[in-house]
C-alpha cells in the first residue's frame, strides 16, 4: 500500500508532487477589529476561517501578501592588500612624516 501526496494551490490550481517546489503556506484574510480600554484591551478576528487559503509563493507575490525573501547574506571574503600595495603605503606613510628639513625645503 502507498500513499501519494499531491501539494494544490487553492487559487491558481498548480499541482507538485514534492512540498518544497510550489512553496505553499496558508493564508488567511479576515476583518481585525481593535478595542482599546483599561478595562481589557484586545482585538478579535472576524471571519478569518472562511477566508482561508493554501497559496504559493507566485500568487502571493500577485496579491502583495508575501514575506519578503530573505536576504542572502554572504560573508565578506577577508581581502588582503597585495605586497605592492603595503609596500607603496610605508613609503607614502615615512614621506608624509618626514621633518621638513630632510625633504629638501
Amino acid at each position: 500500500m502507498s500513499r501519494k501526496t499531491i501539494y494544490r494551490c487553492d487559487r491558481c490550481g498548480d499541482v507538485s508532487m514534492t512540498e518544497g517546489i510550489l512553496n505553499l503556506e496558508i493564508v488567511a484574510v479576515g476583518v481585525k477589529t481593535e478595542r482599546y480600554s483599561s478595562y481589557e484591551p484586545g482585538y478579535n478576528l472576524i471571519d478569518h476561517q472562511l477566508r482561508e487559503k493554501e497559496m504559493c509563493q507566485k500568487c502571493r507575490e500577485e496579491l502583495g501578501i508575501f514575506d519578503p525573501k530573505p536576504k542572502k547574506t554572504e560573508d565578506p571574503t577577508k581581502t588582503f592588500p597585495s605586497l605592492e600595495e603595503m609596500i607603496m603605503e610605508i613609503v607614502r606613510e615615512e614621506i608624509s612624516n618626514r621633518p621638513k628639513e630632510e625633504k629638501g625645503e
